[in-house]
């Protein structure tokens, strides 16, 4: 019986052995179970999975740094244009005074008063709101710097005619 039993061993053996399945993976398969091709497909396909990840941070990067870029041209571009609004709003208040005092020596007839009044209000209005437009907002199909500047010239327009009477 002993033979039996020892025969039935080496046969378990065996067939446990044929049945393992070889991995390329070292943390599975054992002493048996490992297979130097698999192994290299591994590492292949590792490399591959790096390689493939590089490419793709490096595409974000060069993203990044455009969209950086661009950032930083819209900043400058909204800077100028805020200067421009400014100067545009220091000359509204220029012509506000001046209109004050023209108002006050000269006594107005009720009718230009009432004239200039309106176009000043009207230029106030256009100030308020170019104040408060968001980047890129347009006021009468215009810039809001450039809608002030308009408003501007009109003001300065009708106050010079009327130190000319």
């Amino acid at each position: 019986m002993p033979k039996f039993q020892f025969l039935t061993a080496i046969v378990s053996l065996a067939s446990l052995l044929t049945a393992c399945e070889t991995t390329g993976d070292p943390r599975a398969g054992g002493l048996f179970g490992w297979s130097q091709s698999k192994a290299q497909a591994r590492q292949d396909d590792l490399r591959r999975q790096i390689d493939e990840s590089n490419r793709e941070s490096q595409t974000e990067q060069q993203q990044t740094a455009a969209m950086q870029a661009q950032q930083r041209g819209l900043q400058s571009e909204v800077g100028d244009l805020q200067a421009q609004l400014n100067a545009s709003l220091a000359e509204n208040h220029r012509l506000e005074a001046q209109l004050r005092d023209l108002a006050r020596r000269k006594k107005l007839a009720d009718s230009d008063l009432k004239r200039v009044q309106s176009e000043l209000a009207a230029n106030t209005r256009l100030t308020t709101l170019a104040q408060a437009a968001p980047p890129g907002a347009r006021i009468d199909d215009r810039e809001p710097s450039t809608a002030v500047q308009y408003a501007n010239q009109r003001l300065n327009r009708e106050i010079l005619r009327l130190l000319d009477k």
